[in-house]
């Protein structure tokens, strides 16, 4: 039997991010469908993004924190 893992990513497009540079600090402000009013947070400290083209991005992280955000 094989251990289910609970890390998921998506491809998120990115509306803000506090403190540029620092990889686990801050937060950013992402969303599915690039609709900023519909955009949540996500604390640095609990994800990884690599920036794929200028606001788009690849998201990795928890797949509970994407259910409690409305990710997914």
């Amino acid at each position: 039997m094989t251990a289910r893992s609970d890390i998921i990513d998506l491809a998120l497009v990115i509306h803000h991010e506090t403190k540029p540079g620092m990889k686990n600090e801050g937060a950013i402000l992402v969303s599915d469908d690039g609709d900023r009013e519909k955009a949540v947070w996500l604390p640095k400290a609990a994800v990884e993004f690599e920036i794929t083209s200028p606001d788009v991005a690849t998201v990795t992280m928890p797949e509970r924190l994407a259910i409690d955000k409305g990710l997914v």
